[in-house]
């Protein structure tokens, strides 16, 4: 199953596959691992669709797969672990990554709480750096303003100041 956490269709679609598969057992777990981090870039130069790229992927489309399977994790009292980072509890780069692994933190903590006395248990992995594609970085998008100032060298100080 080739799955799109951004897009609600495929969503919908994967969450009726597992049904089908499970049946009545149920699904013991599921792993939300979906993740972006681009454009890295300093936050002036974005646009609130830069933002909603990563916030659709990280945050949103973590929830939506979890609320699509959720019956099924339920009735099986099962285990949902959600990937985060350390970027969900120290703001790291300029963007929508950091404010998205904040959301899957509160989100994790929110359904944990709910789920405990039902038997579900959620946890949250928060790796640091590892070299994985999401590192791989992408040509910025053509869209990407510079500070009509001049200020451009500045920025980068800032955004390389949140990493290291």
């Amino acid at each position: 199953v080739i799955l799109d956490v951004a897009d609600s269709k495929s969503v919908a679609a994967m969450a009726e596959w597992v049904r089908q598969q499970v049946g009545d057992r149920g699904l013991w777990g599921l792993v939300n691992n979906a993740g972006i981090v681009t454009p890295v870039v300093p936050t002036e130069w974005l646009t609130k669709d830069d933002f909603l790229r990563v916030l659709n992927v990280n945050l949103l489309g973590l929830i939506e797969v979890t609320l699509g399977l959720l019956p099924l994790v339920r009735k099986a009292r099962g285990r949902i672990v959600n990937m985060s980072s350390i970027g969900g509890r120290l703001g790291l780069y300029a963007g929508g990554y950091s404010i998205s692994k904040f959301g899957v933190e509160a989100f994790s903590d929110t359904l944990r709480r709910e789920l405990h006395a039902l038997g579900v248990k959620v946890s949250v992995i928060e790796p640091s750096f590892f070299k994985t594609q999401i590192l791989v970085a992408e040509k910025p998008p053509a869209h990407l303003g510079r500070p009509a100032d001049g200020g451009e060298e500045q920025l980068w100080a800032g955004v390389l100041r949140c990493l290291f």
